[in-house]
C-alpha cells in the first residue's frame, strides 16, 4: 500500500511538471493561448489528478497503447473546457487536440513507468 502511494505521488508530480511545462512551452510558441500562468497550472493540475487516477485504473486493465487512445479525447476535452473558464484564454478545440498530441509521448512513457512498477508488486 505504501509503495502504491509513493508510485502515485511520483506519477502525479511528473505529470504536473511535464504537462505544465509543455503547456507553457506551447504558450511561448503560440502567443495568446493563455493570458498568464494560472490557467496553465490549473490545466496541468487537473490533467495530473485525472491522469493519476486513470493510470491506476484504466492502464492496468487495457495496457499502454489502448489506454493512450482512450485518454486522448479526455485530455483534449479537459484542455479545451478549462480554457473556457479564463476570459483571455484562446484555445480552440483543434489547438486542444494538438496539445493532447504533444502530451501523448510523455503519457506513453509514464504508462510504461506505471506498468513496470505495478507488475513488480
Amino acid at each position: 500500500m505504501n509503495d502504491l502511494f509513493h508510485l502515485s505521488l511520483k506519477n502525479f508530480l511528473m505529470k504536473l511538471i511535464l504537462f505544465s511545462s509543455i503547456l507553457y512551452l506551447a504558450d511561448r510558441l503560440v502567443p495568446s493561448l493563455y493570458p498568464n500562468f494560472s490557467p496553465i497550472f490549473t490545466t496541468g493540475l487537473c490533467l495530473s489528478v485525472v491522469g493519476m487516477i486513470a493510470d491506476l485504473t484504466i492502464v492496468p486493465l487495457f495496457d499502454n497503447i489502448p489506454a493512450l487512445f482512450m485518454g486522448f479525447p479526455g485530455i483534449t476535452l479537459i484542455v479545451w473546457v478549462l480554457a473556457k473558464f479564463y476570459p483571455d484564454t484562446h484555445v480552440s478545440l483543434l489547438q486542444a487536440g494538438t496539445l493532447a498530441l504533444c502530451l501523448a509521448p510523455f503519457e506513453y512513457l509514464l504508462h510504461v513507468y506505471i506498468l513496470r512498477h505495478l507488475k513488480r508488486t
